[in-house]
């Protein structure tokens, strides 16, 4: 639910400093799951 709106607030902003956030947002999800 919460992600589908993250996504067309995304699409509504079409940024690309937004994206850059989702970007490190998963490489520290990468990293958590490396290290688990």
């Amino acid at each position: 639910m919460m992600g589908t709106a993250l996504c067309r607030k995304l699409k509504e902003i079409g940024s690309p400093f937004s994206y850059v956030e989702i970007l490190e947002d998963l490489k520290e999800i990468r990293a958590v799951g490396i290290t688990i």
